[in-house]
């Protein structure tokens, strides 16, 4: 399962996180709530579980600011110097997200690189995937028109639109809420969250008198806390501080550790396969040295006295010496005409041939009860315009036996 986690840190050290699913839904009702070692621990066994790390809101500010034409290409270099003046801490010390510019304002949010880095390094150190960052104002769920108050262990969180929100401690929250700008009509909705209803319904106390206008915005009460007012499927499409001098690194210590082992493996695997391809080569060479020594005792049985590197070449070459050429045989004709005159003689009988190629001839031996068959067999075969002749005859009892040569007549 692809899951998420929500870890939204505490000013005190601690941390609370939840779970939810690659479709949006809490996969547990209520917040875990620990220090690293909790967390660590409810994560178990996941590999790298992707985390969306939810900064304290005190620590971020949500602004916007004019833009110069003459800074719009090279605004994130050359705008934290412009608002030097407005920034307590050194500009090199603020880490800066912007969002898209807009005519000539631009939305940001900014926070002390320290805070982000220290809410990284730990998430870090039990192996976890930040992949977005966000103060906890921006994860609340508001009207498309309205704003959302939450009050949840005295602080206020609140969101005015889309990109803007802050978070304070509850006794500066009265003063701050009743001088906000934000103009709604009869259309929008301001949803105050708070433990009970009449937390929420004294909190109506602090909003902007025109909020509270007869066609001013519908004003909601809800018990509830910070976890109840977030989902994880609405998600500020605008700003990531997972960004600049924050953006996600290539795991490389991550990737060893999680190839140590398969390398190990591996390694072990190619010993092995090297092994058993070294025992093969020896066996294939132990027997081709085998039947290089048979070649070379058949060689010395030919050449006594030779002597050669290539005992095949040289025995090539001992053949082609002899002269030898390859001539086209006549036996299939000499047994074919053999066979047609035996055909036509019925009374004798074919008991062997053997063809000798040295003098290309066929030697029959017959077997007949009359002597005058072995005649006409053999003039038989002289009309054919071969040479025939009776070598040998003999009686066995009734049976006469003889033996007659075949082969082509000599010009």
């Amino acid at each position: 399962m692809n899951e998420k986690i929500f870890a939204r840190q505490l000013d005190n050290g601690l941390w609370q996180w939840r779970l939810a699913d690659e479709q949006g839904n809490w996969l547990n009702e209520d917040c875990f709530t620990g220090d690293n070692e909790a967390l660590a621990e409810s994560l178990g066994d996941r590999a790298s579980p992707v985390v969306h790390l939810i900064l304290p809101g005190t620590n971020v500010v949500a602004t916007s600011e004019t833009v110069e034409p003459s800074i719009k290409r090279h605004l994130a270099k050359l705008l934290p110097f412009e608002m030097e003046e407005q920034i307590i801490d050194p500009v090199d010390d603020i880490h800066f997200v912007f969002g898209p510019v807009e005519g000539d304002r631009v939305e940001m949010l900014y926070a002390h690189a320290d805070c982000v880095a220290g809410a990284i390094a730990s998430l870090e150190e039990v192996n976890c995937d930040i992949q977005r960052i966000l103060p906890d104002y921006l994860h609340l769920v508001r009207e498309p028109v309205g704003a959302i108050l939450v009050l949840d262990e005295g602080v206020l969180y609140c969101r005015t639109s889309d990109n803007d929100g802050f978070a304070i401690d509850e006794s500066a929250a009265p003063i701050v809420v009743s001088q906000l700008k934000h103009e709604y009509d009869f259309t929008g909705v301001i949803e105050l969250v708070a433990e009970t209803e009449e937390l929420a319904e004294a909190m109506k106390s602090w909003l902007p008198a025109k909020w509270l206008d007869e066609n001013g915005p519908e004003i909601r009460l809800r018990e509830g806390n910070f976890w109840s007012s977030i989902s994880p499927l609405h998600l500020c499409p605008t700003f990531n501080m997972r960004r600049g001098r924050f953006a996600r690194q290539l795991p490389i210590m991550r990737w060893v550790k999680d190839w140590k082992v398969p390398g190990y493996v591996a390694a072990a695997a190619f010993v092995l396969a090297m092994a058993a391809v070294s025992l093969e080569y020896f066996q294939a060479k132990a027997q081709f040295d085998r039947v290089r020594s048979e070649i070379f005792a058949v060689y010395k049985q030919v050449a006594p006295n030779g002597r050669s590197s290539d005992p095949v070449r040289a025995m090539e070459s001992m053949v082609k010496g002899q002269g030898g050429k390859s001539e086209p045989t006549n036996v299939m004709m000499l047994i074919d005409s053999t066979a047609k005159a035996l055909k036509n003689t019925p009374e004798v009988n074919l008991t062997s041939m053997r063809y000798s190629g040295d003098q290309k001839e066929l030697r029959v031996n017959l077997e007949t009860k009359n002597f005058s068959d072995l005649e006409t067999l053999r003039t038989a075969i002289a009309k054919m315009g071969l040479a025939a002749e009776l070598l040998r005859v003999s009686a066995q009892g009734e049976i006469q036996q003889a033996s007659m040569s075949v082969a082509e007549e000599k010009s």
